[in-house]
């Protein structure tokens, strides 16, 4: 059903968003740890690594948008070894959110899936 929350579109919309608003927050703080390196930018970690996560992704958000599962499956990779990466470092802080990110990208996976069959 159109709108609902089993749509295939909505999902999809769902899962790009995640990435949009994952890159563009990683960019942004990325780009802020450089501009003003101030201590607490540094104390955070925040720098050039957060700007390249940031952009790739933006642009696997950008293919995600054009349908296309594999940018979605990178990006699914990408965020699951951050997330086991961040646990491993021992921060948990953002971890519940990263878990429903995780779960909204794999939701947008059986969606491609869903709109392939569909056509």
């Amino acid at each position: 059903l159109p709108g609902s929350a089993s749509d295939p579109l909505l999902r999809l919309r769902l899962a790009y968003f995640v990435l949009f608003f994952t890159g563009g927050l990683n960019a942004a703080f990325g780009l802020l740890g450089i501009l003003i390196p101030s201590g607490f930018f540094q104390q955070l970690g925040v720098g050039l690594y957060n700007l390249i996560v940031g952009v790739i992704f933006l642009v696997l958000g950008y293919f995600t948008l054009r349908r296309s599962p594999i940018a979605l499956g990178i990006a699914f990779a990408l965020l699951l070894v951050e997330t086991i990466s961040s646990l491993l470092e021992g921060f948990s802080a953002g971890l519940f959110l990263n878990v429903i990110f995780l779960i909204l990208l794999w939701q947008g996976m059986d969606a491609l899936r869903a709109l392939g069959r569909q056509s």
